[in-house]
């Protein structure tokens, strides 16, 4: 969290098992306001040369502008024709309630959760476009992540895409401010909470 601004900057880097069409990892960055309204957002694929930008957005007032580059695969064509891959500009009207896909979890996190048992959002990925999202929160689960036993809410929400709805489920600690333990993805992998240390 920026102690000036009150904004919070999200970042990761994601190696890959194996080879992802031509690419071994990614980096993605996503800035929001503390009530997580996004401000930018930007993702990188790593080649061999060095890091190749995917799309890098600017969000403000309802709206969002920038990039977007199709993805190439390994022999370098992009996935919709045999041309090389063409960016194309990102300017877009967003509806109220929308956020930065790459933080989703983190809108769920920032629910009342005590109070909301089910809730609705939207989210924006340059690539799909705008996506409405609902969640449902669970009954409270005693569970053991990393050296922690806790009281925590399973929340499963649902993204709707053009090409089919996807499922997440996060596992969230009961006391607030909220702690994430454990996020399923729809492919099947999952990323999971080892230390609570600061």
């Amino acid at each position: 969290m920026d102690s000036v601004s009150g904004n919070y900057t999200f970042s990761e880097d994601f190696d890959f098992s194996e080879e992802f069409e031509g690419y071994r990892s990614q980096r993605w960055e996503s800035v929001a306001t503390s009530a997580f309204d996004p401000i930018s957002a930007k993702l990188s694929f790593l080649e061999k040369s060095g890091y190749t930008p995917v799309f890098d957005l600017k969000y403000a007032e309802g709206k969002v502008s920038g990039f977007s580059v199709e993805r190439a695969t390994a022999n370098g064509n992009s996935q919709n024709d045999s041309q090389s891959p063409k960016k194309r500009t990102v300017n877009a009207s967003l509806p109220k309630n929308t956020y930065d896909q790459r933080i989703d979890w983190a809108v769920v996190l920032g629910c009342d959760l005590d109070h909301q048992k089910q809730f609705e959002f939207n989210v924006y990925d340059p690539n799909t476009g705008v996506s409405h999202a609902t969640a449902e929160l669970k009954s409270l689960e005693h569970v053991q992540v990393a050296e922690i036993s806790i009281e925590a809410y399973r929340v499963i929400y649902r993204i709707e895409k053009l090409g089919g709805t996807e499922t997440y489920q996060v596992l969230v600690s009961q006391t607030f401010p909220h702690i994430l333990l454990r996020e399923e993805f729809p492919n099947g992998t999952f990323d999971t909470l080892i230390s609570n240390r600061d």
